[in-house]
């Protein structure tokens, strides 16, 4: 009998081959009863997740490995499909005209969503009646704190539907996502009363 340390690596294993697992109190090595020959194909039947080393299965996939070393359950792979990509919206109006010189955003009216996300990017539109006395209000939208470059605008002095939209990606977890409304340095913004405030937002 040959040692193990003595034996060539096998590159191809026929599905007929025997695998000998050794337990050197059975002393037989029949083929039957205490068998401890076992065929390639049938070495897997009676494993179980109890037998996979510890970190192998992941049971939460809100948060996973960056590489291929883990395997998901069946409850996990559910419980991920059934939760699906999350949005939010927001529709009101506010009930007196409101103005800002502010060129870093002001809240527009209430709204605002919070959102939790898988890390996916996150799309978003809002709309507002604005006007400016002379510039240009802006519309845009301010993320967990932090105003975004993109904006829509009207030049008008009187009243105009100003539409904005967006996309960013963020990290998986909580995002806060608010309408805000400001001016160009020197002029005053108007935010129109009792029309329609709107803020959709929704991950890819």
């Amino acid at each position: 009998m040959a040692k193990i340390t003595s034996l060539a690596e096998l590159t191809d294993v026929a599905s007929d081959d025997l695998l000998v697992v050794v337990d050197k109190s059975d002393t037989s090595m029949a083929d039957s009863g205490t068998d401890k020959k076992v065929q390639k194909n049938n070495l897997l039947k009676g494993l179980t997740v109890d037998n996979l080393a510890t970190g192998v299965l992941d049971t939460d996939l809100s948060s996973v490995s960056e590489n291929h070393d883990t395997l998901a359950s069946a409850k996990a792979i559910k419980a991920y499909s059934d939760a699906g990509k999350v949005g939010a919206s927001y529709t009101g109006f506010i009930t007196s005209n409101t103005t800002t010189t502010s060129t870093t955003g002001v809240q527009v009216g209430s709204a605002q969503v919070t959102i939790t996300t898988k890390g996916g990017p996150i799309c978003m539109m809002g709309s507002a009646v604005l006007s400016n006395s002379v510039n240009t209000a802006r519309l845009s939208f301010d993320i967990d704190g932090s105003m975004q470059s993109d904006n829509s605008l009207t030049s008008s002095s009187t009243s105009e539907v100003v539409v904005a939209s967006s996309y960013k990606a963020v990290s998986a977890g909580s995002h806060t996502i608010k309408l805000v409304y400001y001016t160009q340095s020197g002029g005053t913004s108007t935010l129109y009363a009792y029309r329609p405030i709107t803020l959709l937002v929704w991950e890819l």
